[in-house]
């Protein structure tokens, strides 16, 4: 339960002092101010490292010590800024892709340095976990955190709080008043990180909703053809359909018979889908680093959904002929 403020360069010269009110109000857990936050773009830039002949690029973060409480981040090696050390303004945190890229085996210690006719040097003193800051079309790129009020001294665009899960809206509501004691008439903006993670995703709910509705049209046109074929055909089956009954046919065989002619009709159908969909599917995919896989039992259970609903829309038609009157069906011209 994170909300993100969006706009604190309205505060001016208040932030820290806001920062510092929103701490103090009941429900919040943790507050910190950074350049972004996971799920909004990153600046790329490029570095160098001591000991290693290439040029690597990180993506690049600035953040206050309470970023890693806040956005519960996971450290592996070392330690995350905090105040009490003035030289955390030459600092960084990488990564452990970032790790990975460089190919340091004890990064701590080590430095790297930005480009430029006079390069400034960073010291790594801790490494974190990987987490998607961006979405699961990509993998895990490697990233760079720097402290607030250091060399990169960017302007904090987003308050992150994390809150209590208790009363939720009535922390929302003192945030608000308190951003109105500080900025009267400045509109307050907010989301929830959750909020900011699904519009990564965008495309794919909109593709999910066409899917979902040309889906049902489909099933339903579907449906009715299967509804007006099978009428025809036990329409012309009728005297046969008496003859059988008269010979001694029970009910459900005739039924059975009936709608095994159907059935084999939609069962060939989903083999020549299923490929159809397995291609189209598996390209769609592999836009995404971290997917799933294709099994058969998607297949499986889509051939017996439809086999379900037309054996449904088919087994009304032929459950009323073969509970006809057999004297009425061989009357039939």
């Amino acid at each position: 339960q994170v909300l993100v403020v969006d706009n604190p360069g309205s505060l001016g010269g208040g932030v820290d002092a806001f920062k510092e009110v929103l701490r103090k109000i009941p429900g919040v857990v943790s507050v910190s101010g950074s350049s972004n936050v996971p799920g909004n773009g990153f600046s790329n830039v490029g570095f160098g490292a001591r000991d290693v002949d290439k040029w690597f690029t990180l993506n690049m973060h600035v953040c206050d010590p309470a970023y890693a409480e806040t956005m519960k981040l996971n450290l592996v090696r070392g330690r995350f800024f905090s105040p009490e050390y003035a030289q955390d303004s030459t600092a960084v945190v990488i990564n452990t892709a970032a790790l990975k890229l460089i190919g340091w085996d004890d990064p701590i210690g080590m430095t790297i340095y930005n480009g430029g006719e006079q390069p400034r040097e960073f010291h790594v003193i801790g490494v974190i976990d990987d987490y998607h800051y961006e979405s699961l079309h990509q993998e895990v790129r490697p990233m760079a955190l720097f402290c607030t009020g250091g060399y990169y001294n960017w302007t904090e665009r987003c308050i992150s709080v994390r809150l209590e899960t208790d009363d939720i809206a009535a922390s929302v509501g003192r945030i608000e008043k308190a951003w109105n004691e500080f900025v009267p008439g400045v509109p307050f903006s907010s989301s929830f990180l959750d909020e900011i993670y699904d519009d990564l995703y965008r495309n794919e709910m909109q593709i999910r909703a066409l899917f979902t509705i040309f889906s049902i049209l489909a099933v339903i046109i579907g449906c009715l053809g299967l509804f007006g074929l099978s009428a025809f055909v036990v329409d012309m089956k009728t005297r046969e359909i008496g003859i059988r009954k008269v010979l001694g046919a029970s009910t459900a065989g005739i039924v059975r018979q009936l709608n095994m002619d159907f059935l084999k009709i939609v069962l060939l159908g989903n083999l020549f889908a299923w490929p159809a969909a397995w291609f189209v599917m598996s390209r769609w995919l592999d836009n995404f680093a971290y997917r799933i896989d294709i099994g058969p039992g998607v297949f499986l259970l889509s051939g017996a959904a439809a086999l379900a609903v037309a054996t449904l829309t088919v087994s009304f038609q032929s459950v009323r002929a073969a509970l006809a009157d057999p004297v009425d069906s061989l009357k039939y011209e």
